[in-house]
């Protein structure tokens, strides 16, 4: 082997670098901070990926030293991953509870019970995929979310060594070719279903796998070399490489295909770290001050504690200064470096801890936390907790799916034969009306159904996630594929002019494409705007080309202003009325809901450039409604009364939310 020692104080420091960007990256999500610090960090949870770099590289390391030498003991394995991984996660987890019982509403405690039995079984990560996803919101209210990249570890170390064992003893030559064949599997895997199956690919193994192989490749390869590394070279490749993680820290996004061929970037960087740093070069000399190792030392802890951390002060807050973050940092790092000394340390100590007195251990405590999550999840967050009316709690409730199921994100509806939109009203054969938008159309359903069945004509609804239902526009976000919102609306257009129809409803949140900044295209005049100035021009012309048409077939456009979107998520609102630990505020639940709702101003000042936008274009041809007068008074645009919520979530309608909609469209 190089010249290089067994322990690499660079590898602590590029985990000091990997968790600050992850810790960081959380806590934009939590606090307002200034918009250039955030743009500087929003591609922080790449820190996972040089993680997944680092775990696959030390642990195969240690197993071809192992099959190399005295010989591979999966018992010793075993034992060492489980005091490293259990004994700080079982005391979080633990720590938890009592937070999450006071704290949760029913639905929340019910998802944290899920999480727990995900833990147990090293599944956390299959729970996320299934039940939320990492950039869905409200994420800063899931005090486990960040587990499953330590599930993803965990399966890898269940996989990977008795692969190891076989080649080593049944084909050694083929260990190589294995391991880059599935590289290359693993990265096309990922590559191709970020843009179709994006919370997938996020979360599962076989796209997360061929990271851990990258520094698994690193450690078959150093094994077997005795060739000098630390050549002129060498300090550059690995200042290259610290710089490539910074950049892609800056770069990504929450809409950046991840992970694809674009992860290779931090990937790759964290590689060239691993492969030519630890020969007195700068960056290793810097990441090996004695501020950072210590930090990368405690980075296990600090990555456990943050996230429940932000989590229930988040709840417990229900909206954060950037003010409050420093003595929330404070406490992280007081409760990581406590567990890292009192808990991590002496677990991993076989002469202090004998593994027959960790196993017991363990076990009483995973059984106590098994039973907690199994009732939490049976019974459905303990709703009496809260004393929740019946009323109070069906008014969250948003269009139900078994009803317009064919209506939203059906995949691949702009060219299906048939079932590629839902009809609700007369059973007639003339389709009098269309509504078509984003998620937002599709919580307006209900009421354009009952509005049609009460009018007894027949209407179609088809909305799509994410999708502005305006002619040319295309959707460039990594989950819409399969969608094709600009292939949709011209489908749509065609429909209309076969069948006649005689009104098209456009309902969306309009602001989601420009203050918010997803990226859209024209492609008609071939024309992605870089900037919120540039966004607004490109809707607004898109608009009036949608208008003009449609106009032209005969059909009359009617274009719903965006509800308010609220500040905090209804049900936190709620909670705040109802959980003891609010209650012992003291405030009036009217005055509750009007301090936690969002006020008018902010809500015109929002919405400005579209309320003048279509007000002004109303003479070209289409009908504006602008919902804000029904959902605000002069003050604020409240959440719902003390009886009922008017919302699903912080700018979705609920069901009953759509009794006001009701009466605006009449």
């Amino acid at each position: 082997m190089s010249n290089r020692s067994f322990y690499r104080p660079e590898i602590d420091g590029m985990r000091a670098v990997a968790v600050l960007a992850v810790l960081l990256y959380h806590m934009t999500l939590v606090f307002d901070f200034h918009p250039a610090f955030e743009n500087l960090i929003q591609g922080g949870f790449l820190g996972v990926d040089v993680f997944f770099v680092i775990s696959g590289y030390l642990i195969t390391g240690i197993i071809l030293r192992e099959v190399q030498g005295k010989g591979f003991s999966f018992k010793s394995f075993y034992e060492r991953r489980a005091r490293r991984i259990m004994p700080v996660l079982s005391v979080i987890v633990f720590l938890s509870i009592p937070f999450a019982w006071l704290l949760m509403d029913a639905s929340e405690l019910k998802q944290f019970g899920l999480s727990i039995i995900g833990i147990a079984g090293f599944a956390s990560n299959f729970v996320f995929w299934k039940e939320t996803g990492y950039f869905a919101g409200p994420a800063e209210y899931l005090p486990m979310l960040h587990t499953w990249s330590l599930a993803v570890e965990e399966q890898f170390y269940l996989f990977f060594p008795p692969l190891v064992l076989l080649f080593w003893q049944r084909g050694r030559r083929y260990f190589l070719p294995f391991m880059v064949a599935a590289f290359v599997l693993s990265l096309g895997l990922a590559h191709w279903g970020s843009t179709r199956f994006a919370d997938a690919t996020f979360f599962l193994p076989h796209t997360r796998i061929w990271e851990l192989l990258a520094g698994a490749i690193l450690a078959y390869f150093e094994g077997g070399s005795n060739k000098e590394r630390n050549h002129p070279w060498g300090s550059l490749f690995a200042s290259v490489g610290l710089l490539m993680i910074i950049a892609s820290f800056m770069l990504f996004e929450k809409d950046t295909p991840h992970p694809s061929v674009l992860t290779l970037l931090p990937v790759v960087g964290s590689m060239l770290i691993v492969w030519f740093g630890g020969f007195n070069d700068i960056t290793s000399r810097l990441l090996s001050t004695k501020p950072v190792v210590t930090v990368g030392l405690m980075s296990y802890s600090l990555y456990l504690w943050h996230v429940p951390i932000l989590a229930y002060s988040s709840l417990y807050h229900l909206g954060q200064e950037p003010e409050g973050a420093l003595w929330l940092v404070g406490l992280m790092f007081s409760l990581s470096w406590l567990s890292w000394q009192y808990v991590e340390i002496p677990c991993r100590n076989r002469q202090k801890l004998s593994i027959k007195s960790l196993l017991i251990g363990l076990g009483v405590i995973w059984s106590l936390l098994l039973a907690a999550g199994g009732l939490f999840y049976a019974y459905k967050g303990f709703p009496e907790r809260l004393g929740y009316s019946a009323e109070l709690a069906e008014s969250f409730e948003r269009s139900p799916i078994e009803t317009f199921g064919k209506c939203n994100d059906n995949v691949g509806a702009h060219h299906k034969e048939k079932d590629w939109f839902c009809t609700f009203g007369s059973n007639t054969a003339a389709t009098k009306f269309i509504i078509t938008g984003d998620s937002h159309g599709f919580s307006a359903l209900p009421a354009f159904k009952e509005l049609a069945e009460k009018s007894n004509i027949k209407g179609i609804a088809i909305t799509d996630s994410g999708c502005l239902p305006l002619l040319g526009i295309e959707m460039l976000r990594k989950d819409q594929h399969e969608t094709s919102c600009r292939l949709l609306s011209d489908r749509l257009l065609k429909y209309a002019k076969e069948q006649q129809v005689k009104t098209i409803y456009l309902v969306t949140r309009w602001t989601y494409y420009t203050t918010f900044g997803k990226k859209i295209k024209d492609t008609i005049t071939g024309i992605t705007p870089q900037n919120l100035a540039k966004r607004e021009q490109t809707i607004k012309t898109a608009l009036e080309r949608t208008v003009r048409a449609y106009n032209n077939i005969g059909v009359k456009v009617v274009v719903v202003g965006q509800v308010p979107m609220q500040n905090v998520e209804p049900r936190r609102i709620y909670s705040a009325l109802y959980l003891p630990i609010m209650q012992n505020r003291g405030v009036p639940q009217q005055q509750t809901i009007k301090a936690l709702s969002v006020t008018r101003s902010e809500h015109d000042k929002l919405q400005a450039f579209f309320t003048n936008t279509f007000t002004n274009m109303q003479s070209k041809g289409f009908t504006f409604i602008n919902p804000t007068n029904t959902y605000c008074d002069n003050e604020v645009c409240p959440v719902g009364t003390p009886q009922q919520s008017f919302y699903f979530d912080d700018d979705h309608i609920s069901v009953v939310g759509n009794k006001l909609l009701l009466d605006l469209l009449r």
